[in-house]
């Protein structure tokens, strides 16, 4: 049978039969033909000529455009710092925002607290006042009455409860309610 054998001397196998290698799950060897080497013609020697001419200027090119110039390294420090410089004056305007904010909120729950407070005081104050009595001494002991229809004189405010009065009131009287009080 055509084994390999381990040859001692210089370690490397003998065959005895090319075609053979010893173990169960391998091929048999099948050898391809050697091509012959044919020649390239001028034009196409030519032509395989340019086309490495231009993929080492082309690979030129790659490497140079991954090296960074002067002009590149102070376009992207530029841009860095511009950046961080940004995202600081953001972070300072937010922590403005937030402290106002927080302001604002403390000086409305302030504001609510003494709305409620003056509240209370002005019902402290209205409940104080008896309304029946200061009506049974005015009309008993002064002598006050209703005033008549034409004595009335409507006014609507469009803005608030109190009233300036720059003019004398038409159809009024000059007499005051106190000098009326005491002709009785």
């Amino acid at each position: 049978m055509g084994r390999k054998r381990l040859n001692r001397e210089n370690t490397g196998y003998i065959e005895s039969n090319p075609g053979y290698i010893d173990g169960n799950t391998v091929r048999k060897l099948e050898t391809a033909p050697i091509p012959e080497r044919v020649q390239p013609s001028k034009e196409e020697y030519e032509l395989e000529k340019e086309r490495k001419i231009k993929k080492r200027k082309i690979q030129k090119k790659r490497e140079k455009a991954k090296e960074l110039d002067l002009f590149s390294v102070a376009w992207l420090v530029l841009a860095v710092g511009i950046t961080f410089i940004v995202c600081v004056k953001y972070l300072t305007v937010q922590s403005q925002l937030t402290i106002t904010t927080k302001e604002i909120t403390a000086i409305e729950n302030e504001i609510l607290a003494l709305k409620e407070e003056n509240r209370t005081e002005l019902d402290s104050i209205t409940s104080d006042i008896d309304l029946d009595y200061i009506y049974k001494v005015a009309t008993e002991k002064f002598g006050m009455v209703h005033p008549d229809k034409d004595q009335v004189v409507p006014y609507k405010s469009t803005k608030s409860d109190s009233v300036r009065q720059y003019g004398d009131i038409p159809n009024g009287t000059n007499e005051s309610i106190i000098s009326k009080i005491f002709q009785d």
